[in-house]
């Protein structure tokens, strides 16, 4: 998952990439979210894997991190 976060301009800003601690009942409540054709982003982020679906950007989260990398 791409995480974006509202700046304090309404500016929907990249903040990180999730790759683990997702449940199933997570990814059935992420594929009821309607598809977009572009990224959501308004702030430049690093590159989309090639294959990335878009969703239009409703769903909240915390996320919790043992450690936070550059990456």
């Amino acid at each position: 998952l791409i995480l974006g976060q509202y700046n304090a301009q309404n500016q929907l800003v990249y903040k990180a990439r999730v790759t683990l601690g997702l449940r199933t009942g997570d990814f059935a409540q992420v594929k009821q979210v309607p598809q977009v054709e572009t990224s959501p982003m308004d702030v430049s982020m690093p590159s989309a894997a090639p294959g990335t679906i878009w969703l239009a950007p409703q769903l909240v989260c915390t996320v919790y991190f043992l450690h936070k990398t550059p990456a």
